[in-house]
């Protein structure tokens, strides 16, 4: 301070200074930059039940008939195994042939459609044509029925020997052909020999009543 400022007041205004001292911590780099947490371990989501086979087991208890068969079919196809396999039976060579139809088919039918019939089933591959003429119908005297007007020595019917003039077709590739016209008829035959869904055709018939008789 200047001396005029200290003059005759010696020893009564001195400045004390005091000496601080700071402090200096060392700062480590992990302190600026924290390691991050561990991460909160994260579970998936728990899934009760697998919504397609939670369906599949309800629809198997609930469904009868038809649909509970058609759902084997498809669990079939999701197991890898062929979707184009006949219901009924696997062909051996050009076709298969069976006299033991499961109730099921039967129950796709009313009682009156397959009342004191014994049901067969001819499946064959699509490529091959079943080779037959037919006739009746709605409309005909034969009251709604197919049957079969003629077999021809180039077709699936003739070479397995098992469907004959007269024996009534019942269903083919699960589409009923009871109380259809004959064109109707016709056109489902034509429609399943096309479609490119199936490798395999499925004919459910029955023989006819007077061919048994001369049997």
């Amino acid at each position: 301070l200047p001396a005029s400022l200290l003059d005759g007041h010696e020893g009564k205004g001195s400045v004390e200074l005091q000496n601080v001292q700071a402090e200096i911590v060392p700062v480590k780099a992990e302190d600026l930059n924290p390691a991050p947490s561990p991460p909160v371990s994260q579970q998936p989501p728990a899934v009760a039940h697998d919504k397609r086979e939670e369906f599949d087991q309800k629809a198997t208890t609930s469904l009868g008939g038809a649909a509970a068969a058609r759902l084997e079919q498809l669990r079939l196809k999701d197991s890898g195994k062929s979707s184009n396999a006949p219901d009924l039976l696997e062909l051996e060579g050009e076709f298969g042939w069976s006299d033991r139809v499961p109730q099921r088919i039967y129950e796709k039918f009313s009682s009156e459609g397959v009342e004191g019939k014994d049901l067969k089933c001819l499946t064959f591959q699509k490529t091959s044509d079943l080779g037959v003429a037919l006739e009746g119908g709605r409309g005909s005297p034969l009251e709604g029925r197919i049957v079969v007007s003629m077999v021809f020595d180039d077709g699936v019917a003739f070479r397995s020997g098992k469907i004959k003039v007269g024996d009534q077709l019942m269903m083919i590739n699960g589409r009923q052909l009871l109380d259809l016209t004959l064109a109707e008829a016709e056109n489902a035959l034509h429609e399943v020999s096309t479609s490119p869904r199936d490798r395999t055709v499925e004919l459910i018939y029955c023989e006819s009543r007077l061919v048994n008789d001369e049997d």
